[in-house]
């Protein structure tokens, strides 16, 4: 996507005005280093991120996240804010995997404690977390398992001792959304996600284990017990089958209707 016009605001930051091309309602700003940029054009990303700014009801910038790719409208890691009675909802924006999402994981190890067990370390990850197309978890739930799961998100794990309350406090709305209704998953999907739960995934899903190299904020660092060598966990993963199925059968939905 050469073509496309992009400023530069600084180091780390790249701006497409919305005077770039016809539609453009507000600007696009990419948040990348010079060499990340270099690989984001490499695919439709850039111009999936201007698509997003001709959205009725935009406000804002259209973002863009330093791990940006091609998704399905907008852009793997894209971003916008839409107002509330002009705006559009998008349920297959920016992909399938309702949920996705990253969490780091801080651990009270240190490098040097880890380093000479690391291969054993991840070879014990890959046999305790079921991963890939279609694995099928260590838990079994009845239907009214997922109900509940369904309705109250983790707090049914925190209640089974799989988590904390700390965890629920520091997921946004506790990791559910009031008003929930179980009914209104679908059948396949809820054939699909039940053997799921508690799995990784495939695609870009992954367990990493990392290393802090370098302390920007000392302060910050320090409220989340973290320093120079220590070792985190981070952790992407998403809805697996069952979110995509609900999206599925809801965008299918819309279709029919328009």
């Amino acid at each position: 996507m050469a073509g496309i016009h992009v400023e530069r605001v600084d180091e780390y930051r790249w701006l497409i005005p919305k005077t770039s091309q016809p539609g453009m309602r507000v600007d696009a700003l990419i948040f990348a280093s010079h060499r990340l940029l270099d690989a984001i054009r490499q695919d439709q990303s850039l111009q999936q991120t201007v698509n997003v700014t001709m959205l009725p009801g935009i406000v804002g910038k259209a973002l863009a996240m330093p791990d940006i790719h091609q998704g399905y409208g907008f852009p793997i890691g894209g971003v916008a804010a839409m107002d509330l009675e002009d705006g559009v909802v998008s349920p297959g924006g920016v992909g399938f995997d309702i949920n996705c999402g990253v969490r780091l994981l801080g651990t009270s190890l240190h490098l040097d404690d880890v380093r000479p067990k690391l291969k054993d370390l991840v070879h014990q990850l890959f046999r305790d977390i079921p991963s890939g197309t279609g694995q099928a978890g260590h838990l079994t739930i009845s239907e009214a398992d997922l109900d509940d799961i369904l309705v109250r998100g983790p707090r049914w794990a925190v209640e089974r001792g799989m988590g904390s309350q700390a965890d629920l406090d520091q997921t946004e709305e506790s990791g559910r959304i009031g008003g929930a209704d179980a009914a209104a998953v679908s059948h396949r999907a809820r054939a699909r996600g039940k053997p799921q739960l508690g799995t990784l995934g495939s695609g870009n899903h992954f367990v990493e284990v990392q290393t802090v190299d370098e302390i920007f904020d000392e302060e910050v660092a320090h409220r989340y017990r973290l320093e120079k060598g220590s070792v985190t966990v981070l952790i992407h993963t998403g809805s697996r089958g069952l979110g995509h199925q609900v999206c599925t059968d809801y965008v299918s939905e819309m279709d029919s209707v328009m």
